[in-house]
């Protein structure tokens, strides 16, 4: 079975392993992810996030010397967010912000174990 399931990865990895989905991954706040995304980020994960920036936050009219700038500022302020969220502080300091990812995990949220066939 996992012989199949890898196969079944690999054939689909392309397809699945995005910029949007390796940014969800650092932005979750489920407690677990959040542990593990400290551990196993990588410059993959980084450059998922600029290009992610470049791509829908930088105005598409700035050129040159101005755009580079601009998307400098952009992922300057990402990080310094992403640190503020990672060590849930800042704006995102508020206990609401966490309840529901918290709550998931303390209840038992495991689809798998519930639903398994």
């Amino acid at each position: 079975m996992k012989d199949t399931i890898m196969r079944f990865w690999i054939k689909r990895r392309d397809n699945l392993v995005t910029d949007y989905s390796l940014v969800g991954y650092m932005l979750s706040p489920n407690p677990k992810i959040m542990a593990h995304c400290d551990v196993n980020k990588s410059s993959l994960h980084v450059d998922a996030a600029d290009r992610l920036i470049e791509k829908l936050i930088l105005d598409p009219m700035l050129v040159g010397t101005t755009r580079r700038e601009k998307l400098a500022d952009l992922i300057d302020k990402f990080k310094d967010e992403y640190g503020e969220f990672m060590s849930q502080r800042g704006k995102v300091s508020k206990d609401n912000i966490w309840m529901m990812a918290a709550k998931q995990e303390t209840e038992g949220f495991h689809w798998h174990a519930k639903y398994s066939i």
